[in-house]
């Protein structure tokens, strides 16, 4: 399986986390399922605090996939940010969360992003290689893909260096503050613009 991220996607996944240094985060990732392969186009911010209700992230998924399909995409992972810098494992939370993204379209191609903390210095550098680590669903079980294939910024986006020297980790929201101010918009359109 290959895969690759934009680089829109990849940003929204370390503003996410570098907003809230304190704790793990994790959000949805939006893209197209080609034949063998997956593209992650987008990231939407979901939680910081409650990490896993499942009523909370049922009703962010029937978000997610409102907002994908009228951009054309579709529900294809998630990403997890594992709250101390020195675990790198995929635990049981994300496993879970992965496994009811899988299940809650009855598909097993699925892809779950795991930040990689200790790539995320290089990462922060313009032309930095990826600071995720893709892991695929196959036969039930949660499996180590590698890193994704990086998209060098669209025209009109700010670099992932320029985003942090801005300040717009600041500005990212994700679900948990949405659902105390509606007008926060977690799914940070207009970020990196």
């Amino acid at each position: 399986m290959k895969y690759s991220i934009s680089h829109e996607a990849h940003a929204k996944v370390l503003l996410h986390a570098l907003r809230y240094p304190h704790a793990a985060v994790n959000g949805i990732l939006l893209g197209r399922r080609p034949s063998e392969s997956i593209e992650i186009v987008d990231a939407l911010a979901l939680f910081h605090t409650q990490l896993c209700v499942s009523g909370l992230l049922e009703a962010a998924l029937a978000q997610a996939e409102s907002y994908g399909k009228a951009r054309g995409l579709e529900v294809v992972g998630l990403y997890h940010a594992n709250e101390h810098g020195k675990d790198a494992g995929l635990g049981p939370l994300p496993r879970r969360m992965g496994n009811a993204v899988c299940g809650r379209r009855g598909q097993d191609k699925a892809c779950l992003l795991l930040l990689d903390n200790a790539a995320l210095a290089g990462a922060l550098k313009d032309g930095g290689a990826p600071a995720v680590r893709c892991w695929a669903r196959a036969q039930g079980s949660w499996k180590d893909g590698g890193a994704p294939e990086l998209a060098a910024p669209a025209a009109g986006e700010s670099s992932l260096k320029v985003a942090v020297a801005e300040g717009r980790q600041a500005m990212l929201g994700d679900f948990d503050e949405h659902l105390e101010d509606p007008m926060v918009d977690w799914c940070n359109a207009a970020l990196l613009r």
